[in-house]
Formats: structure tokens, sequence, C-alpha cells
């Protein structure tokens, strides 16, 4: 996802939708499948020319079990996503 930190508005703004997987750069780890979409509910906003991302990001990641080597999935969620740039 592209922000433009010029057209944030004063008051900020608010993000939903999904992402497709890839974004998470997991090809070189065969272990690790991330196909599902990765779901983001956002707040967007600009201080002092930084920009401030606040929300909730979630997906769900399959795993390799080096046990059975059946792959199994693991909903992965972060409710308090925060990036300051």
């Amino acid at each position: 996802m592209l922000i433009d930190i010029w057209r944030v508005p004063e008051d900020g703004e608010a993000r939903a939708g999904t992402l497709p997987g890839t974004i998470l750069q997991l090809e070189d780890t065969p272990d690790i499948i991330a196909d599902a979409p990765v779901r983001y509910d956002l707040r967007i906003s600009v201080c002092d020319n930084e920009l401030i991302v606040t929300g909730l990001v979630a997906t769900v990641i399959k795993f390799l079990c080096s046990r059975c080597a059946e792959s199994f999935p693991l909903p992965v969620a972060d409710a308090n996503y925060a990036v300051y740039h």
C-alpha cells in the first residue's frame, strides 16, 4: 500500500481492505506459506511531517510441521500494529 503523506487529511484517514499474502515476501521460506490475503484496518495520520499508521493487520499463514510434514494454518494478527516514519 502506498501512502502519499501530502494527501493525508489534517484529521487523518481510515483505510481498510486486503492485500495479497505475497506482500509478506516469504517465497524464500519453503516451510512457511503466506497465500491468504492480509487484512488491514488502519488509521493513518501525519504529525510534524511524520507518518503514523496504527490499527489491525491479520492473515492466516500455513506452516509445515517438521514432525509429520503436513501443513497447518495459523491465524496471525496484530491489533496494535504501529509504524512511525
